[in-house]
């Protein structure tokens, strides 16, 4: 490989789309500038934690910590609206599997406290008390699991969702929803603004499976990289970075903020819109120390490089464009950087293939429409770093 050209190369298997669908994943390397990307293409799955918002039950008969008929009620949570039983059904997108085999939201909806809450807070009615923290008391939202793996604990020693109870809140009496990046480490962890919001920062779920492929730089994809997802049937793109996980392998679930940039129809529920194919650009080792540096501060001591890549700092989503474009320009400075482009035009195929005779009206069809997205994508990268 010349100096001045980057290359790419499929990366070992194993990631699927939220359709259980294979999909391919494929490494950008060298140039001039020595660029390094993960590029793959997947479609869309909606991911709402972080948000106040997100997760609510209502609780009419005032069974909480506190003994309030007021505070859980008429609830419209982003996850489940204003259906009482709809509301303790989508309660189950935030239980992780216990980690024996079984699945984490099947044994909540059964009522079996096998599981644990992944993307809600959750405490012991004892810590509750301690810290004065205000739970949802109810049978039916006890964790029997602290985490993953963790042994269960007896019945009424588990762990309860904590629920907004300042009039300051931002969503009272509803949950709080956590991810698993923060904007600060300082904040008590049942207060909702320590998460970063998916209705306004664009972040998408990292898969385990990343920490296991490795770039030729030597870095892996983790919390906090950044990256750029297009569209490539309209150009539509949207900076993002890895603000979440809880998948072992799936790629393309992301945050509202993603999902509506590229499903933009408010008119009509996120889950009956229809589905739309991206193609994300990651970047590995990209994440930044700004937030965990501001916290250390005061004690030298402790290393921020070392939380670098989950504690990202209030309003991370301003931080984007700044972190993402000296990646593409790396890439731009390649001789052959317009290949980026063809290769998601033509969906990631392994190799570029040759142009063929163009004889038939359908193969002049698919020639144009080939050209259309082509030149969609080039003018969609020059937003971001410099194509020409």
């Amino acid at each position: 490989m010349a100096s001045d050209t980057i290359a790419f190369s499929e990366i070992h298997k194993g990631f699927i789309d939220p359709g259980k669908n294979p999909v391919r994943v494929y490494e950008l390397y060298g140039g001039p500038c020595a660029a390094s990307a993960f590029i793959y293409h997947s479609v869309l799955n909606l991911d709402k934690d972080g948000a106040p918002g997100t997760y609510g039950w209502n609780n009419p008969d005032g069974l909480n910590s506190k003994g309030d008929k007021t505070l859980q009620i008429n609830l419209n949570p982003l996850e489940g609206g204003q259906n009482y039983y709809s509301q303790f059904g989508y309660l189950g997108n935030a239980c992780g599997h216990p980690g024996d085999g079984t699945v984490g939201y099947d044994n909540f909806k059964k009522h079996d406290r096998n599981f644990y809450w992944a993307g809600v807070y959750a405490v012991t009615k004892a810590e509750a008390h301690s810290r004065g923290l205000v739970i949802d008391t109810r049978d039916y939202v006890e964790a029997g699991r602290k985490e993953r793996g963790s042994p269960i604990v007896a019945k009424g020693h588990g762990y309860f969702p904590v629920i907004q109870s300042t009039d300051d809140a931002p969503a009272k009496g509803y949950y709080v929803s956590t991810t698993s990046i923060l904007t600060t480490r300082t904040k008590d962890p049942g207060d909702p603004t320590k998460y970063v919001d998916a209705t306004i920062v664009p972040y998408a779920v990292l898969a385990n499976l990343w920490a296991l492929r490795r770039s030729k730089a030597g870095k892996t994809l983790g919390l906090g990289d950044f990256g750029l997802a297009i569209d490539p049937k309209t150009g539509t793109t949207c900076g993002f970075l890895y603000g979440d996980t809880g998948t072992a392998n799936k790629v393309g679930e992301c945050s509202s903020k993603v999902f509506d940039t590229f499903c933009p129809d408010i008119t009509v529920k996120p889950e009956k819109r229809p589905p739309v194919d991206v193609t994300f650009i990651a970047f590995p080792g990209t994440g930044f120390p700004t937030g965990a540096a501001e916290e250390y501060k005061k004690d030298p001591k402790k290393d921020p490089k070392k939380d670098r890549r989950n504690v990202v700092g209030p309003n991370p989503q301003n931080a984007i464009r700044a972190m993402v474009m000296p990646q593409m320009i790396k890439i731009a400075a390649a001789s052959n950087a317009r290949e980026l482009a063809q290769r998601i035009a033509l969906g990631l195929p392994e190799n570029l293939p040759k142009p063929a005779p163009v004889k038939k009206p359908h193969q002049v069809e698919a020639v144009v429409y080939q050209n259309v997205r082509y030149f969609n994508i080039i003018r969609a990268l020059a937003q971001w770093g410099g194509f020409l």
